[in-house]
């Protein structure tokens, strides 16, 4: 069975052909793969399989069927480079040695085209009153360093309210809506999630999830929240909106 290098549709990269079994099926041409982790007794079955953080692929460096990829075609690269350089036909000028390799700077700003941040919501104000708040959000999973896919996202509308709070969603598809918790520093808030829902990379019905929030309860001081605080009627990236990986902080900024 040929492998191609790099990894599959899963993320998965898994180097050593004792860590790839597979099992040919009754017709004998075609193969039922697996997948063998460290940290799992049994391998996976690959049709179906969920990316878990928890399943680290075994690395193997004499494996050449996927490491030829950066052997090979890197190498034919960088000949093409050297070539250019020496006949004077590529733009600019060298770097000195003690700048190679550049470092990447990322763009850690809020403007939504260009920004290199990974995990974080955009959202828009719809509307204000004295009875709460209503706002459409966005959860966006943009990594890159490297790409993560992700079934257990979610982001937190944080509020100063200490009476009884309403929270429902609309247009929210698979996503779900907590009743309202306090963190370890008595913060209040709600948490919109989307357990099960593969969200990661790619186009835009894969790498984002939209909903519209209502919050209400009386005399509801909406200037004093939190997430509140940066809303305006154009869609724009809230800090104050932060997400989690399994409530794990992935992006965005907790009430201090």
């Amino acid at each position: 069975m040929p492998f191609v290098a790099g990894p599959d549709n899963h993320d998965i990269f898994l180097c050593g052909k004792a860590n790839r079994p597979y099992l040919l099926l009754p017709d004998g041409k075609n193969h039922d793969f697996f997948y063998k982790f460290p940290n799992r007794a049994e391998p996976v079955h690959k049709e179906g399989y969920i990316f878990n953080e928890a399943d680290l692929p075994i690395q193997d460096a004499m494996d050449s069927q996927f490491n030829e990829v950066a052997l090979d075609y890197n190498a034919g690269f960088t000949a093409s480079l050297a070539w250019l350089c020496t006949k004077g036909l590529s733009a600019g000028k060298a770097l000195p040695d003690a700048q190679f390799p550049p470092q990447d700077v990322r763009n850690d700003l809020i403007d939504l085209r260009d920004t290199d941040q990974e995990f974080f919501v955009s959202a828009s104000l719809l509307a204000d009153s004295e009875n709460g708040t209503e706002l459409e959000a966005t959860v966006w999973n943009r990594s890159r360093w490297p790409s993560r896919p992700t079934n257990e996202l979610s982001f937190r509308y944080y509020f100063t309210h200490e009476g009884t709070v309403t929270a429902t969603l609309q247009d929210a598809d698979r996503a779900k809506i907590s009743s309202v918790q306090t963190d370890p520093k008595g913060h209040r808030y709600v948490e919109v999630s989307w357990p099960g829902d593969p969200i990661y990379p790619g186009d835009s019905k894969t790498n984002s999830r939209r909903v519209r929030l209502s919050l209400s309860a009386s005399s509801w001081q909406w200037g004093d929240d939190w997430s509140h605080a940066t809303l305006e009627q154009t869609q724009r990236l809230i800090p104050h909106l932060p997400v989690y990986q399994a409530s794990k902080l992935m992006g965005g900024e907790e009430p201090k």
